[in-house]
């Protein structure tokens, strides 16, 4: 499967139809469609002309060339209709597939910051080149303006911004409703190749972690600090994870979001992170987190993953490799990645409850099922909080309060104990 738009005005269908593969092999993508899950708006087509700025799939059997005859747009802006449908769940609603209509690369950085009904962050198809396997490997590499993740596909390359002749992408549109994004001329580039992978300097923090597994799947996600950057979702920084393959899927969650690229502000020795990460697994066979990057990190900041289910602590600095085996099936209560963790030996294990932070929410894991409360104070010993332990939906505590410590006490029949957590 491949992302295609036209590159020339009111394209002709056969452009990208194959008859020697059916008439299954051309799709646009239905936002309207308000199911919870993303996938369902796939939406077959048989004939018509190609929209301009508008995306489609292509179902081949085999690598292809594919031929575009027609009037080339070099010279007016081209709109092209976005749509936020809610179904109740925002993650899955506003996800449109939109495509250049140049018949010359675009520039990302412009397309989102031209286009501010969207979220700045642009997912691209890697397709699967691999050959009787069985599954596939493809997945979506994302890029927004803190960095680009690769995940899994052909190439397992991370997109550097440029969007190539004839390229289709999703974007997600941010709010309810219908909109017009525009692709204008001075968003266009002239670049005599479209994925050039040449790194750019930077001038901020950005930690790049991936997870892969023994049967070639792959993920990568990135968390960034930067000056620009918020605790709450940034338009151009945070990127959500859109999951394209059904067998891994690697990332970050924060402020119940799960993220591919997570910003936040500038870090220094003195803040402490710790950020849940998810891992969907299709496979209970070895995986490996590994740690790629740490660009722009002082020495005396320490990362460490911890893994809660085999009570470890890693030191990503001096053990950057990783191996485990996970359970087939989501699992978000596992693996921590903790940034200047306080008073964390990395050979305690965890007993009891388990208690973090995550921006403003309050995650308390309870595997004993233990009945109590929980009673969430200020330094000063005010009470913000206090509800029954067993009350609590998911272990998630969301609280509205400002940047600080706090502190956490739990009491139950037979015990009582207080943790402070630092909240974003």
């Amino acid at each position: 499967m491949h992302f295609i738009s036209s590159p020339v005005h009111n394209g002709a269908f056969s452009s990208i139809f194959d008859a020697s593969n059916g008439n299954f092999n051309v799709y646009w993508y239905d936002e309207s469609n308000t199911s919870t899950d993303p996938g369902i708006g796939w939406t077959r087509i048989l004939s018509g002309t190609l929209t301009d700025g508008l995306g489609y799939t292509g179902v081949y059997n085999n690598w292809t060339t594919r031929t575009f005859s027609g009037t080339l747009t070099t010279s007016s802006d081209i709109g092209v209709t976005v749509t936020n449908t809610s179904s109740g769940n925002s993650s899955a609603d506003g996800w449109n597939l939109i495509g250049n209509p140049y018949p010359s690369p675009v520039n990302c950085s412009s397309l989102v910051a031209d286009n501010s009904l969207i979220n700045g962050t642009v997912y691209f198809w890697d397709s699967d080149t691999s050959a009787g396997s069985g599954y596939s490997s493809a997945d979506y590499g994302t890029w927004n303006g803190s960095g680009s993740a690769a995940s899994g596909g052909g190439q397992q390359v991370a997109p550097n911004g440029t969007l190539a002749i004839g390229q289709a992408f999703f974007v997600q549109k941010s709010s309810v409703g219908s909109g017009t994004l525009y692709f204008k001329n001075t968003q266009r580039t002239h670049t005599t190749n479209a994925q050039f992978f040449t790194p750019d300097a930077i001038d901020f923090q950005r930690i790049k972690l991936s997870v892969s597994n023994e049967r070639g799947l792959y993920n990568e996600i990135i968390i960034a600090f930067r000056k620009e950057a918020s605790f709450d979702q940034d338009r151009l920084y945070d990127g959500i994870k859109l999951k394209g393959n059904p067998n891994l899927a690697f990332y970050s969650i924060w402020n119940n979001y799960d993220h591919v690229i997570l910003s936040q502000p500038e870090l220094t020795k003195n803040d402490h992170y710790i950020i849940p990460l998810g891992l969907d697994a299709g496979f209970d066979v070895i995986h490996q987190i590994k740690g790629i990057s740490y660009e722009n990190i002082d020495s005396d900041i320490k990362i460490l993953l911890e893994d809660r289910k085999l009570n470890k602590y890693i030191d990503l600095a001096n053990s950057p490799e990783y191996n485990f085996t996970p359970n087939s099936g989501t699992d978000k209560n596992r693996f921590f990645l903790h940034i200047n963790p306080e008073n964390v030996s990395i050979d305690e294990p965890m007993q009891g409850f388990s208690i973090y932070s995550s921006g403003k929410s309050i995650y308390i894991t309870n595997p004993l099922n233990q009945a109590g409360k929980v009673i969430i104070t200020d330094l000063l010993g005010k009470t913000l909080l206090t509800c029954k332990i067993q009350d609590i939906n998911g272990g998630v505590l969301n609280i509205n309060v400002a940047k600080g410590y706090y502190l956490v006490n739990i009491i139950t029949s037979e015990k009582s104990f207080t943790q402070k957590i630092f909240i974003q």
